[in-house]
């Protein structure tokens, strides 16, 4: 087994996280558990996001699935990735995605991965990221507030870009979708 395989087998389980997820989390997408929660819509259209910028836009440095004429408006590239954005972008994310295009686009992104990940070898995770060139892509990557928060990521091995964003950001946040769908099936529950 190789680092190539480790991170496939890892980026796909990211993907199909997203994917299932936004179909179970339909009926509470714009449902907020608490005061400073955020949209169980925001929460997976980030994911993806986040995933879609590590892979093409920060590793690949190549057009973002979400950049596609396909994707471009349903998923709200205009919104950037998620990183840094107020509550009120956060929202707005979750009010104009659907849960049926956040499940297609992570389909997408797992097809891109895929076909990509097979032309790679372990000493190409190895170089640096340049994650100062990939926010100028969007003017949303680009803010104070979105770079303060993936300044640390900038000159770590590409490797790290992809386990630490793609990989274990997305598994807290489906963590946390398991647990605010809980809470808000447990608030719905008759007493």
């Amino acid at each position: 087994m190789t680092g190539t395989d480790v991170l496939r087998m890892q980026l796909m389980g990211s993907c199909d996280m997203v994917a299932a997820q936004a179909r179970q989390a339909a009926d509470i997408w714009l449902t907020r558990a608490f005061d400073s929660a955020s949209l169980p819509g925001f929460a997976l259209w980030h994911c993806a996001r986040v995933v879609d910028w590590a892979v093409h836009a920060v590793v690949r440095d190549t057009v973002e699935v979400g950049e596609t004429p396909e994707w471009r408006e349903r998923i709200r590239y205009d919104l950037g990735h998620g990183a840094g954005l107020t509550r009120e972008q956060a929202d707005d994310a979750a009010h104009t995605v659907s849960p049926e295009d956040i499940a297609g686009y992570a389909a997408t992104l797992r097809e891109s991965i895929t076909g990509w990940i097979d032309t790679i070898t372990d000493s190409d995770l190895d170089r640096p990221a340049d994650v100062r060139s990939a926010t100028q892509r969007n003017p949303l990557y680009a803010t104070a507030a979105a770079w303060e928060e993936v300044e640390s990521l900038h000159g770590i091995p590409v490797w790290q870009v992809l386990v630490r964003p793609s990989v274990s950001h997305i598994r807290m946040h489906i963590g946390e979708l398991e647990l605010l769908t809980a809470m808000l099936g447990q608030a719905a529950a008759p007493r």
